[in-house]
């Protein structure tokens, strides 16, 4: 009798392990796919939503605090020009794109109302409104001097240029006199040529 309860005691010991084992196998191969696809999905997440990065922007002309600032690529130019203290009461707003995404190192040129009127006689205007650059096809002496190392006889220069040759490229400005490639350097992400 002593052999049969044990036998029984065996049997249920065995029954007891296999279920164990049984129920711990069916749940790890349930959450090892669940992990893989947690894994899978963090992955993807983390490779599509980019942190924004920093940028530093000068925004200049008819704005309350005109300067450098610090922001981001998600703002836009209103935000810069918010954080400037906003326009004057001078400025014209019409030409500014106010929704662009900042750019590192980029320059917005807020124009007041009488540069913008002596430009719409001739129906153009020195600031690219997309870029926020100074456009050397049509900017005006005043806009082009606000560019590092572009003075008086320089700016007359580059208008000469443009009404007898016109700039097609970028490069086109090392034509000017004084113009070679470090002043170039600094210079070819704030102009434009159309």
């Amino acid at each position: 009798m002593l052999k049969r309860n044990k036998d029984k005691i065996i049997i249920i010991i065995l029954v007891a392990v296999l279920t164990g084992v049984g129920f711990y196998k069916s749940n790890s191969s349930i959450e090892e796919p669940e992990q893989n696809l947690l894994q899978f999905a963090n992955t993807n997440v983390d490779e599509t939503s980019e942190k924004p990065k920093e940028v530093y922007v000068h925004i200049d002309g008819e704005v309350v605090n005109p300067g450098l600032y610090k922001l981001t690529t998600d703002d836009r130019v209103n935000d810069l020009l918010v954080l400037a203290g906003g326009a004057t009461d001078k400025a014209s707003l019409k030409d500014v794109n106010l929704a662009k995404r900042l750019e590192d190192e980029m320059k917005i040129y807020i124009p007041s109302k009488d540069e913008i009127g002596s430009n719409e006689v001739s129906g153009q205007s020195g600031l690219s409104s997309s870029t926020g650059k100074i456009n050397l096809n049509t900017a005006s002496k005043d806009e082009l001097k606000t560019l590092p190392g572009i003075g008086d006889s320089r700016a007359d220069e580059i208008i000469r240029y443009r009404e007898n040759t016109g700039f097609s490229k970028l490069e086109d400005i090392k034509n000017i006199s004084g113009i070679g490639d470090k002043t170039y350097e600094k210079l070819k992400d704030l102009i434009s040529v159309y």
